[in-house]
């Protein structure tokens, strides 16, 4: 199926501020690498004054919530990653997304990152009072935006020009060319978006960065490098993302 960011996998690792996904693992599949194990114990790191490699992450400590959703979307793309939706054990694991938010599975032919994010929201221990599970990124995106607007709730929509991302935030972008910013998305619903789970944010010789995993990127569980400006915001060029929500649980 195409990928809900907005076309091929190949297409989509062209698009500005994103890179190429940096490896797929799987948990205990014959002698297949674990390469987002490698990745995600790798240190982030800087050149200090001798010349020498030394290692930065953010200095945010995660809070139990957020370090246990990032774990639950790493374990997904570590079992995953190497199959295709329409591949068991992976297509065996779309219909658990769908049917344990207590939502019909429609086959793996229609778009799942929504589920992917929520399942992984519920799985992770946020209720569905906390977090609107849905198949549909606005709705949880517009309830978001809500809560910060309104001053209450644990998920705020944030805007990706004044807030840097942290684990356990959800990163949200455009896709099929499409160009909605900030405020559509805060009066809207239902329209073609993508996002995924922060699972880490740091800093390397090439300055700061964060990862994040997502459903339904390039028919399979994918992960994404997104580059950062120097003080933590995402480089959004062409207004690629619309918002960012900040989880404070």
């Amino acid at each position: 199926m195409i990928d809900e960011r907005g076309g091929s996998f190949a297409a989509l690792r062209s698009m500005p501020g994103m890179s190429r996904r940096t490896g797929s693992a799987d948990a205990g599949i014959g002698d297949r690498p674990r390469a987002f194990d490698a990745m995600r114990h790798r240190p982030s790191r800087r050149r200090n004054s001798k010349g020498s490699e030394t290692s930065r992450r953010s200095s945010h400590m995660p809070s139990t919530f957020t370090k246990k959703l990032a774990t639950v979307a790493q374990e997904q793309h570590r079992k995953f990653s190497l199959f295709r939706e329409n591949q068991n054990p992976l297509s065996a694991q779309i219909r658990l997304y769908w049917t344990e938010l207590g939502l019909s599975f429609p086959g793996v032919g229609t778009a799942w990152s929504a589920v992917f994010v929520s399942w992984c929201m519920k799985q992770a221990g946020a209720t569905k009072h906390q977090f609107g599970f849905s198949a549909r990124h606005g709705d949880f995106i517009h309830a978001a935006i809500a809560n910060a607007q309104a001053g209450q709730g644990v998920f705020l929509g944030r805007r990706v020009a004044q807030y840097a991302p942290k684990v356990g935030d959800l990163l949200h972008n455009n896709r099929s060319g499409n160009s909605f910013d900030f405020d559509f998305a805060a009066t809207h619903r239902k329209y073609e978006s993508h996002s995924a789970i922060v699972v880490e944010v740091g800093t390397d010789n090439r300055g700061r960065y964060l990862w994040t995993i997502g459903g339904n990127e390039g028919d399979s569980v994918g992960i994404k490098e997104v580059r950062l400006t120097s003080t933590g915001l995402v480089k959004n060029p062409g207004g690629l993302y619309i918002s960012i929500v900040e989880t404070t649980l």
